[in-house]
């Protein structure tokens, strides 16, 4: 009867997985004083594992100590690795240090997973000394513990002592496989020691070992950051000839590079390219693309791409809808920035300071001055505080439709918000006193802009001078021109000295 009925246990726990009814069977039997093995507990959490059922190992190692069932070191072995893959570090190590006190000496993967946990949880120093440990005991280091070393060793930015490591590890007879590679040229990359990374690469590359995308987005990134973009786009090549096309970031990171130098046609090639590939087009690459149009004046294309990102689901992308919001505010498209603003908080986005400034600015170029002043209270709602592009803005816009007495009052908005002066802010603010006559108002502004150690230009002095004179003010007036000349006189003192 007893043989049947484990029997029955093992073919559920292997073929079945059924997991409420095997937990009643247990329960069944340990009841009538039957109680499964070590091996038994421990096929059923190694099943458990493969099926990812993750939450059940925890669930039967614990049952299997309640019910006095003899532990080991592969019962430990599985729950730490259930704990490593739940995320739960704190648990693993606990559960590691329990394995050694309760006597069993943990082996070269209990090792191997523990400082996976530490890495994971970035805890360097203690990982690093975890291995020492494990060399002093002569535990045997394989592959993966000396993969994890090296990396570990490369996040701390001791590349040398990274790529000691490494020898080490061919040395003790240990063929290096990609990630071992991928460790030692990311340590490299990350010290910005190009010329090493690039021969680790090659390197890797005769030993058959590129076998994951990740180092090639890695290899591209710190070619473009250090301004080698033809070496870059040579890896990106590499990479669609060893299969590996289909891998986004890659082809993302190089375009984002042409864009920031606005090798905007470079980028479109790379583009183009990518998909060519089939490779999917994520939302990193939908925003750089738009905005690489947007730069090139394809803001037909620019405005297809940021329709078809939508259609794929990327809604939520603050980034893309300020550069189409921007394209819009510049064409003079009101409508059509309106519309995306209304998509943008339709799909739950929340604007920026750099949104709200653009369509402020556009609505005040059109004349519609209440829709401008109903998204700086939105703004305001919102908790982003204007800035000194919001008030130069309202204020220009209020000036250009001659309502001066709001342009007034926004100033004065201005001057309570902490926000520092600046040359533009002042240009305008001299027009709206020149027009209501107010020179006591310049004078004011004048002492402001000192006071702020800003020098005002000649454009600026120009103005005041002006409305002191039509005013009458012709000593003022010509205190101001004294100073005009005297900016003009200053290049010419520069050029003497040379």
């Amino acid at each position: 009867m007893l043989k049947t009925e484990l029997q029955s246990l093992r073919s559920l726990i292997q073929f079945q997985r059924k997991w409420a009814t095997l937990e009643k069977f247990v329960d069944e039997m340990l009841s009538v004083g039957c109680s499964p093995s070590t091996r038994t507990y421990c096929k059923i959490m190694s099943e458990a594992k493969h099926a990812g059922r993750l939450e059940f190992v925890e669930k039967w190692f614990k049952k299997m100590q309640n019910t006095g069932c003899k532990l080991d070191t592969y019962c430990y072995n599985l729950i730490i690795l259930a704990n490593f893959k739940l995320g739960s570090s704190e648990r693993a190590a606990f559960l590691f240090k329990e394995m050694r006190e309760a006597g069993f000496f943990p082996d070269t993967f209990s090792y191997n997973l523990m400082l996976g946990v530490l890495q994971k949880a970035g805890k360097v120093c203690e990982a690093l000394d975890l291995f020492k440990e494990m060399k002093e005991k002569g535990i045997r280091c394989d592959r993966v513990a000396y993969s994890i070393y090296i990396d570990l060793l490369g996040k701390l930015g001791q590349p040398e002592e990274a790529a000691s490591a490494f020898k080490q590890m061919v040395a003790a007879g240990y063929k290096p496989d990609h990630v071992a590679y991928n460790t030692l040229i990311h340590s490299f990359a990350k010290a910005g020691m190009v010329s090493k990374a690039g021969l680790a690469f090659e390197k890797a590359r005769m030993m058959g070992c590129l076998k994951d995308p990740i180092i090639f987005s890695m290899m591209i990134k710190m070619y473009v950051d250090t301004g080698l973009y033809d070496n870059g786009l040579e890896v990106l090549k590499l990479m669609q000839k060893l299969g590996h096309g289909k891998y986004e970031y890659a082809y993302a990171t190089l375009i984002n590079a042409y864009l920031k130098i606005n090798l905007t046609d470079a980028a479109i090639h790379v583009y183009h390219d990518m998909i060519a590939s089939h490779c999917p087009v994520g939302k990193f690459t939908y925003t750089s693309m738009i905005n690489v149009f947007k730069k090139s004046g394809m803001n037909a294309a620019a405005e297809k791409l940021f329709e078809e990102m939508l259609s794929k689901g990327f809604r939520q992308n603050i980034v893309a809808y300020g550069i189409i919001i921007d394209m819009y505010s510049k064409e003079g498209k009101v409508a059509d920035a309106t519309r995306t603003y209304t998509c943008l908080k339709q799909a739950g986005c929340q604007p920026n300071r750099h949104i709200y400034n653009t369509l402020i600015d556009m609505y005040g170029k059109a004349g519609k001055l209440k829709m401008a002043n109903e998204l700086l209270m939105e703004m305001k709602i919102a908790g982003i505080l204007p800035d000194i592009v919001t008030y130069s803005s309202l204020i220009n816009a209020y000036a250009k439709a001659s309502q001066l007495t709001d342009a007034i009052n926004i100033f004065h908005l201005f001057q309570n918000s902490g926000c520092k002066l600046d040359r533009k802010i002042v240009g305008i603010m001299i027009n709206v006193y020149a027009q209501v006559g107010n020179s006591e108002e310049l004078e004011n502004l004048l002492k402001k802009l000192e006071e702020a150690c800003i020098q005002p230009d000649i454009r600026i002095y120009q103005s005041m001078a002006n409305v002191f004179q039509e005013a009458g003010l012709l000593t003022k007036a010509s205190k101001l021109v004294q100073k005009i000349d005297e900016l003009l006189e200053s290049p010419k003192k520069e050029q003497t000295c040379m």
